[in-house]
């Protein structure tokens, strides 16, 4: 005989009402929804929970999401096998509060030609903010990798006070070049020379009035020209110098004054005359050279050196007489003359002591030339 089960039933307006505890394991049927639950023994069927078939079951319900949602407007975004996120269009994080603002990370209009990757900080933190005008803010360090950083502004501020170039280099030739580069019709450069070890500009350097060069601490050039401690070395002066606050007066030379220089005058000396070479009346010179003296008046000795030669030029200074040393002196010798002329016939001799007199030879003597006689 055939034993039929028939379960506890009821429309959802039936079971709301009683509202019944189902026994442990008792069985209670929604006529209308076609759905049922199962009792425990101490929950009121108001919070029991339906049981339904898999194919009734809406996403919703169990906090899924259709596949009808992904890609969707208002839907979700796909991911891919790597559980990366696909999207043609952009990614929103919206603000606290519904449509406040948001950011947005999107693909550019132009199709991408490499794999793109933005990694975040691993701590807390603000990574990018910009504001309504596009001005961007990046909290921490940029890295830039690359061959070429495009910089299109008007203006580049830089709150560091060191800007630092070829960082990582660790020799002088692999800087080589290095500097700045100012393009226009010309580039003008300042750059790193290996070659010299100096740096090296394209250009003229101007100072501003007031404004000097300095080497090691010490003045080297202002701009009224004025050298202070330098060596001119070969160099040529044009205009006027200045010296002691003054620039001199023809024939002046200048003097130490154990502070500075000043432009003085030689006691008694009048510069030569450069296109006649005449030293004038009352000069004292102790070399002279090249020069033709007219009318001369020594005051001092006057020494030829080296067996130079005395001359005495004729008439047209074609040819001329004269005197000089023997090779080898061995004691010094000075011949005084005697103080008035001699008779006819007579001959200068000497005493043995230096002084000279006129003589008349003995009786029979004969001389055939002019002789000195002495010691």
């Amino acid at each position: 005989m055939a034993v039929r089960i028939q379960m506890r039933r009821g429309t959802t307006s039936q079971w709301n009402t009683a509202d019944p505890t189902l026994n442990a394991g008792e069985i209670g049927y929604n006529t209308t929804l076609g759905a049922f639950k199962v009792g425990d023994g101490s929950t009121v069927w108001s919070e029991l929970d339906y049981y339904q078939t898999v194919s009734s079951i809406t996403p919703a319900e169990v906090g899924a999401i259709a596949l009808t949602e992904k890609g969707a407007a208002n839907g979700v975004a796909e991911l891919d096998s790597n559980k990366d996120v696909i999207t043609a269009s952009k990614i929103v994080f919206e603000g606290a509060t519904v449509n406040e603002y948001e950011t947005y990370i999107q693909v550019g209009a132009e199709p991408a030609v490499a794999d793109i990757t933005l990694t975040l900080p691993t701590t807390s933190g603000t990574f990018v903010t910009a504001n309504t005008s596009g001005d961007v803010t990046i909290s921490g360090n940029l890295t830039v990798s690359g061959t070429t950083t495009t910089i299109d502004t008007q203006n580049l501020q830089v709150e560091d006070k060191n800007i630092v170039l070829g960082y990582g280099s660790t020799s002088d030739a692999a800087v080589d070049g290095g500097g700045i580069t100012l393009t226009g019709a010309t580039n003008k450069t300042f750059n790193w020379v290996d070659a010299t070890d100096a740096w090296t500009s394209s250009e003229h350097m101007n100072l501003a009035s007031g404004k000097s060069y300095y080497v090691d601490g010490t003045l080297l050039r202002n701009v009224s020209e004025t050298l202070t401690n330098k060596t001119i070395d070969a160099g040529t002066l044009t205009g006027t110098l200045t010296a002691g606050g003054g620039v001199g007066s023809s024939g002046q030379y200048l003097e130490s004054t154990g502070t500075g220089v000043r432009w003085t005058t030689v006691s008694g000396y009048s510069a030569p005359t450069l296109g006649s070479t005449t030293i004038t009346s009352g000069a004292t010179v102790t070399t002279i050279s090249g020069l033709t003296l007219a009318s001369g008046i020594g005051t001092t000795a006057f020494t030829l050196n080296a067996t130079a030669e005395l001359r005495f030029a004729d008439t047209d200074s074609s040819h001329y007489v004269g005197f000089k040393s023997p090779g080898t002196v061995t004691t010094n010798r000075i011949w005084t003359l005697p103080s008035v002329d001699g008779t006819n016939g007579q001959t200068l001799s000497t005493n043995g002591s230096g002084t000279l007199s006129w003589s008349t030879p003995a009786a029979g003597a004969a001389f055939s030339e002019f002789m000195l006689i002495g010691a």
